[in-house]
């Protein structure tokens, strides 16, 4: 029915730093406007079992595994590199790989283990190893936000997470040049 009024018990499952970041500000205004749908919203860092969780939706982070399930692209949003100010003035203005991967203090955890692939302006690309056994890996990208804004040092996040922060002053951008694939 679609002249009918949605109602029913909807169940979603989002990644932490989503759900509280993007989903989160706009709850009581869905409920105001559903007051029929019952959410239970499932809030997880990974990949949930949508069959066997009986899920109705998922947002899911990355690329998704093939499956007969249907999937829409929410959002496209670029990792950028980030510094708290007083971090970003230390920085040199064009390192070169092995130096770029020396001062990245932090990544999520999915960046941790495999090289990183930069591309300049010029098209030139570069694959950054970083120094695993130095760098703090975290499963949250808001977490490794506020690590970065408290002074933590270098890292890259995505961009969605960030613009508060950037633009209040307690976060900037470094290196627009030096666009990180994923």
């Amino acid at each position: 029915g679609l002249s009918e009024t949605p109602r029913g018990m909807l169940t979603v499952a989002l990644p932490m730093a989503f759900g509280r970041e993007i989903v989160g500000p706009h709850l009581a205004g869905f409920q105001a406007g559903y007051p029929d749908i019952r959410l239970d919203l499932r809030i997880g860092s990974g990949q949930p079992d949508l069959i066997r969780d009986s899920i109705d939706m998922a947002v899911i982070v990355g690329s998704a595994a093939d499956s007969d399930l249907i999937q829409q692209r929410l959002i496209d949003t670029p990792l950028i590199w980030i510094a708290a100010p007083e971090i970003a003035a230390g920085l040199p203005a064009d390192p070169a790989p092995e130096e770029l991967a020396s001062l990245i203090s932090a990544v999520e955890t999915r960046y941790g283990e495999a090289p990183v692939t930069v591309s300049d302006e010029s098209g030139g690309v570069r694959n950054i190893a970083l120094q695993g056994e130095r760098v703090l890996q975290v499963n949250d990208p808001i977490l490794l936000r506020e690590f970065v804004c408290a002074g933590g040092g270098l890292s890259f996040a995505p961009d969605l997470y960030c613009r508060a922060a950037i633009r209040d002053g307690s976060l900037v951008q470094v290196y627009p040049h030096l666009q990180l694939h994923q």
